[in-house]
């Protein structure tokens, strides 16, 4: 796979088996003359009955109000158990949640949706399996400051396309501070764009990636913004559009949340 504009490549990895397993993530040999790798050890296990969380955590931004489901996974030796009751309960924090018992369905998952209003501190579910609740799995909504906020680059920041063609959709991720970063969902991100033209369609000079630069200042034709949340994965997107406008067209834009902010920049080559 290709890394993103910020260099990040990720897979999900399902363990199979009981016992060790090592995952290894290595530079592609063509590419490169000594490719660097790393590696990271898995521990599969198994018991009589056992449960998982298909997601044990998510990271939210602070003050939002949204849905999150905690879906557990109830196994036996490995197999999934069904129509077993799955015992939900609030543990710390505020929240709703939509049933406080669930059974599993054939692949032996249980889901009940966690109702968040105006997060502000961290909220843990435990999911245990009954009657006797036990085993038992914590799920945790951790509350993320907005002052905490990241904005990491995953596609379309900087395009030059020839007139007719479309502009991809300028994507970024929500993160939080910590290394390595988790992404954060319900982020509110401001996208704000300005469409421009030159004098006398006179083109555009890029300058690498670091923006660009005019003979004179540019005619302002339109702008755009909206409002978009970011999603489980903490991405969101802004479509960039010229309005319909032919010739050398530049977009200039920029998304924020709380005190981060993002830079994005697009250019249509006119005839």
């Amino acid at each position: 796979m290709l890394s993103d504009e910020s260099g990040t490549a990720a897979t999900a990895v399902t363990v199979l088996s009981i016992g060790t397993t090592t995952v290894t993530a290595k530079l592609a040999p063509a590419s490169y003359a000594r490719p660097q790798q790393v590696q990271a050890t898995i521990l599969g296990v198994s018991s009589s009955l056992d449960i998982s969380l298909a997601v044990p955590s998510v990271w939210v931004a602070q003050g939002a109000s949204l849905s999150v489901p905690v879906t557990a996974r109830v196994l036996s030796n490995g197999n999934p158990v069904d129509a077993t009751t799955v015992n939900f309960q609030i543990t710390q924090g505020n929240g709703n949640l939509s049933v406080a018992s669930a059974q599993t369905d054939s692949a032996g998952y249980a889901t009940s949706d966690l109702q968040l209003n105006s997060i502000s501190t961290t909220t843990q579910v435990s999911a245990c399996v009954a009657p006797g609740n036990s085993p038992c799995l914590v799920f945790r909504a951790f509350a993320v400051a907005l002052s905490s906020l990241q904005l990491q680059p995953v596609s379309g920041m900087l395009q030059i396309l020839q007139s007719g063609q479309n502009f991809r959709p300028v994507v970024l991720r929500v993160t939080d501070s910590s290394s390595p970063p988790h992404p954060v969902q319900g982020a509110n991100i401001s996208f704000q764009s300005y469409t421009g033209r030159m004098p006398g369609h006179q083109p555009i000079v890029w300058v690498g990636e670091a923006g660009i630069s005019q003979p004179s200042m540019p005619i302002i034709l339109g702008n755009s913004q909206a409002t978009v949340l970011s999603d489980v994965n903490g991405l969101a997107s802004f479509s960039i559009s010229i309005g319909g406008f032919s010739g050398n067209i530049a977009v200039v834009g920029y998304a924020s949340t709380g005190a981060a902010i993002l830079q994005f920049e697009a250019q249509q080559l006119g005839p």
